[in-house]
């Protein structure tokens, strides 16, 4: 994770629909974060290749490559694994949130929560990488990731997160 010296925390926002992405990058930079978008998750592993973010904040329902597909590049990857990756989708079908958490995103937020709650799980998840080399930059060495698991359901749902061993 950036260090206050470095700046603000750099996210990498993967969103296909120009409105989402501009409603999302508002919220996100009106909370101190540096954002740079793309709109595939192609796009956001060619960016990755150039320049490492503390954070991916994904669309599932992208063209192409899908925010699942995106993230399983994103884990076999050595330079790319520790970056924390937070899902965000509209769709509602049964077994998409799994789908994404197995695929090796960090936390699934629906995109109609809270501005609050998305920017909390961005914070919680620098927090947790500060520690466990999630968010570090290309030049740090990591060699483990602690998998973390979050998921929220619908409205007036309780929050429930799991911590284990599992690794995508």
């Amino acid at each position: 994770m950036n260090d206050a010296s470095e700046g603000p925390p750099t996210l990498l926002l993967v969103e296909d629909s120009d409105t989402q992405a501009l409603r999302i990058r508002r919220m996100l930079e009106g909370h101190g974060f540096a954002v740079t978008r793309v709109a595939s998750g192609e796009a956001a592993l060619d960016t990755l290749d150039t320049r490492i973010t503390d954070l991916v904040v994904a669309d599932y329902h992208l063209p192409g490559m899908n925010g699942g597909q995106m993230a399983r590049q994103l884990r076999m990857s050595a330079a790319t694994r520790m970056i924390p990756v937070l899902m965000l989708t509209e769709g509602g079908e049964p077994g998409l949130e799994r789908e994404g958490l197995e695929s090796g995103a960090d936390a699934y937020v629906p995109k109609s929560a809270e501005p609050d709650l998305i920017v909390f799980r961005i914070r919680a998840l620098l927090r947790e990488g500060a520690g466990t080399g999630g968010g570090q930059r290309a030049d740090a060495s990591p060699l483990f990731r602690r998998a973390r698991i979050l998921i929220v359901g619908g409205e007036g749902a309780r929050a429930r997160a799991w911590w284990r061993g599992w690794r995508p």
